[in-house]
C-alpha cells in the first residue's frame, strides 16, 4: 500500500506533466493562430503587410519627388528684374 507522501508525489508529477502538456498545446495553438492571421490575404490577394510596405514606399517616393521639385524651383534665378540688352526700361505711367 502507498503512503500519503507517495500519492502526493505521484499527483504532483502528474499535475506538472499535464500542465506542461497543456502549456505546449496552447503555445502551438497560439502560434498557428498568429501565423494564420499574418497570412490572411485581403480582397486583392496580397497579405496586408505587403500592401502597407508598398504604400509607405510610394509615399516616401512622392515626398522625395516633391522635395526635389521645390529645390529645383528654389534654385532658379529670379529673372523678373533682369534687363535685356538693347531694350530700354519702360516706365509705367501712373493714372
Amino acid at each position: 500500500m502507498a503512503t500519503i507522501d507517495e500519492l502526493g508525489a505521484r499527483a504532483a508529477v502528474t499535475a506538472r506533466f499535464d500542465a506542461a502538456r497543456l502549456a505546449a498545446l496552447r503555445a502551438d495553438g497560439d502560434l498557428v493562430r498568429i501565423r494564420s492571421e499574418h497570412r490572411h490575404p485581403d480582397s486583392s490577394g496580397r497579405p496586408p503587410t505587403t500592401m502597407r510596405r508598398w504604400l509607405i514606399l510610394g509615399s516616401a517616393a512622392a515626398l522625395i519627388v516633391a522635395a526635389a521639385v521645390v529645390v529645383v524651383v528654389a534654385m532658379q534665378p529670379d529673372r523678373t528684374h533682369e534687363l535685356k540688352p538693347g531694350v530700354p526700361p519702360t516706365e509705367v505711367p501712373l493714372t
